[in-house]
């Protein structure tokens, strides 16, 4: 479990970092891709000697790049259902997506579906929804055309977490995930700075130091999500769909509470209910997995 724990904590450190990028209005994009490419130095320097070159030949190598592009796309859509949905409704979708992976575990790994761990499953979903409440009379989700972001968030969020299970189910050997995640960053880093050169040359975006030392300290944080993550559902005796839930929840009551601390955030009813559910929930798939 202390792989689990370990991913939660990195995950909401992401997420606190992300806070602060915006408080302090440094340019987000360019913090993602600085990000991207300590990423990618970390994952080369954990790698074994003499496995870069075997790389060209692995069966994960095309799963990877797919992988690394999608997720700048991801990240790309979620900065842009923030900027007309709000913060609410992107993470509303982007953790509610937590469903997918889990259907897809009973789908592809036979992975059987009992009364308990239904019920968690549903008190799951709740949590993530009450937690994310910061606006109860918001209604940015009116209209058709308002509707379309936060669903490819959903849909995005959940296709990637369910991809990267997939991979570590049927394809990664648990020597190459090091190898796998350098190709993906670097895949990523590599759109994302084709990006900003076209930026730079258009004038649209000028350079800054401040997104550079962000970069630095998101990577090593993002790096070790992914890590322990992985590590999890290598080492975790339970259920490959448990794990995903079990991540979702814990970040967002981690991050619940760190922004009450941190950032002087007050959490209203709606909150403290999810945060109550959600380790209901925790609980549950727990007790079931035994």
């Amino acid at each position: 479990m202390t792989a689990l724990l370990l991913a939660i904590l990195t995950s909401s450190s992401v997420l606190l970092l992300f806070k602060f990028v915006s408080k302090q209005n440094i340019h987000l994009f360019q913090t993602v891709v600085v990000n991207y490419l300590v990423s990618f130095f970390i994952g080369i320097a954990l790698m074994k000697s003499g496995s870069i070159s075997e790389m060209g030949t692995k069966e994960w190598l095309p799963w990877a790049v797919f992988l690394g592009f999608v997720f700048i796309v991801m990240f790309y859509l979620i900065g842009l259902c923030t900027q007309k949905t709000g913060v609410a409704v992107t993470a509303i979708a982007h953790k509610l997506s937590l469903v997918i992976p889990v259907a897809a575990g009973m789908v592809l790994y036979n992975e059987q579906m009992h009364l308990v761990k239904g019920f968690a499953i549903v008190l799951a979903m709740l949590s993530v929804y009450f937690a994310s409440v910061r606006n109860t009379n918001d209604t940015s989700l009116n209209g058709a055309n308002q509707l379309l972001l936060p669903l490819l968030v959903f849909l995005g969020s959940g296709f990637i977490d369910t991809m990267i299970k997939h991979v570590e189910f049927s394809i990664l050997p648990k020597e190459d995930f090091h190898g796998f995640l350098v190709v993906l960053f670097l895949t990523s880093t590599v759109i994302g700075a084709l990006i900003l050169l076209f930026n730079f040359l258009k004038n649209t975006v000028p350079f800054s130091i401040k997104p550079v030392a962000a970069g630095i300290a998101l990577g090593f944080f993002n790096y070790g999500a992914v890590f322990f993550i992985v590590k999890a559902l290598n080492e975790i005796n339970m259920d490959k769909s448990i794990i995903f839930p079990v991540n979702n929840i814990g970040v967002v009551s981690l991050s619940a509470i760190a922004a009450v601390v941190i950032y002087k955030e007050p959490l209203n009813r709606f909150n403290i209910i999810g945060i109550l559910l959600a380790l209901t929930a925790i609980l549950l798939l727990t007790y079931e997995s035994w």
